[in-house]
This record gives structure tokens, sequence and C-alpha cells, in this order.
């Protein structure tokens, strides 16, 4: 069976191969198509990790590396974001989530974490869902709620703030 992954690319590699690609190579339709062609493209385009873990920069130039789920798909990493509010300068900071479906079994799973910033009196929740395009390229759609401590209650108001970011894979 073809992956969704796979089917715009192989097809555009077959057209341009022509014939003389599946000479030889016969298949009825309960067969699933077995050509050297469709394995070359299903490996250049399957994304490299079928989970989080790895590094992603976001659309503001935030970094996060993701170390690989546990069993139950926990995992750690660091965030280094490129934006800030804080009066303190900028520093790496911890956070712990949790993936779906840590086996990536299914490639468009949602995920969540928390990032305690190291910096500031504050920390933020990240929810979102990982999706994989044609072409094998990944992307993290997130939304965010950042909580930052305010001095009195009266300021309450003024202390939850709510956002998005977009993640690809860094190469």
């Amino acid at each position: 069976m073809w992956s969704k992954v796979a089917r715009p690319p192989v097809l555009a590699l077959l057209l341009a191969a022509g014939a003389s690609a599946t000479a030889g190579f016969t298949c009825s339709r309960s067969d699933s198509p077995v050509l050297p062609v469709v394995e070359a493209a299903e490996k250049r385009f399957k994304p490299a990790s079928p989970t989080l873990a790895g590094t992603w920069v976001n659309e503001l130039g935030s970094k996060m590396v993701l170390n690989p789920p546990d069993d139950s798909g926990q995992f750690t990493g660091s965030y280094l974001t490129a934006v800030s509010a804080a009066q303190k300068p900028i520093q790496v900071s911890p956070l712990v989530g949790a993936q779906h479906d840590p086996k990536g079994a299914e490639e468009e799973y949602t995920f969540g974490f928390l990032v305690n910033w190291s910096f500031s009196d504050s920390i933020a929740a990240f929810a979102g869902q990982r999706f994989v395009d044609d072409e094998g390229k990944e992307t993290l759609e997130t939304t965010w709620l950042l909580r930052q401590k305010v001095e009195s209650h009266g300021d309450d108001w003024e202390a939850t703030r709510v956002g998005r970011n977009v993640f690809t894979r860094a190469a």
C-alpha cells in the first residue's frame, strides 16, 4: 500500500522515468506495487524520525531540542526563545512534555509540553499537532499560553498571553 507521503512524488518519478522504469514489473490491483522507484521515493520523502526528537525552529527563530520519548511518550528537552518581554538576558530553558503516539505509528499526532523559563518568573504551556506534507516536510502547529508572575491579584488580568507558533525540523 502506498503511503500518502509517497504517492505524489512516486507518480511524478514514474512519469518522468517513462515506461523503461517499469519494464519487467507487473502488478494487479490487489498487489502492492513493489518497484525500486517506489521504494527509493518512499525512503527519500519519509521524515527522518516518526517522533518529535530532534531540533526544531519556529518562524521567529526560537529553537528547541527535543529528546526521544520514553515508551509512555514522555520527553524532555530545551528551548531557546528568540523573543522575550523579560528584563533579564535570554537563557536556554528546560522543557518537559508528552507525545500522544510515542512509537510514531501515525504521522499526524498530538503533543504538549511546558517550558519553565530560566530567566523570568513565567511558564509556558504548548499544545500542538505534527503534520507531514506530500514532500515529507514536517511542521509542528502549536498554540501556547504564557503565564507570568504579577505583583498582586488586581494585576491578574495581564498575567496570561496566548499565541501560536509553527515549528519546522532543522536540517
